[in-house]
């Protein structure tokens, strides 16, 4: 046996670049991480775009794990102003949606 993920288990195939390449590819398409990994991150909660009609406009909401509270906590990045147009503001919600989903499963517990 080579690894679990969340339900699957990778066995070790031949040739391991093989089943390195193979493990890979289910991490990638499922956004699986190993076992021992998924418990020792904390809870979390996506980013989403949330359209807003305040005076600041919409913003980007997602939820971290607070240890001093043991809570999750809200937080919110707003659209920087510098982004005139529809199209700008979608990038830059796209790619920075990207970025905190990715850095959030990367906040370990001690």
């Amino acid at each position: 046996m080579l690894n679990s993920y969340e339900g699957f288990t990778l066995y070790e195939i031949g040739d391991a670049s093989v089943g390195m390449a193979v493990k890979m590819s289910i991490y990638n398409t499922f956004g699986l991480v190993p076992k021992d990994t998924y418990d020792t991150i904390h809870k979390f909660k996506k980013a989403r775009l949330v359209k807003s009609t305040s005076e600041r406009g919409n913003y980007i909401l997602y939820y971290v794990w607070d240890v001093q509270k043991n809570d999750l906590v809200r937080k919110r990045l707003y659209i920087p102003s510098k982004y005139k147009s529809e199209a700008e503001k979608l990038a830059y919600v796209k790619d920075t949606k990207k970025q905190v989903n990715t850095l959030l499963p990367l906040l370990h517990k001690p």
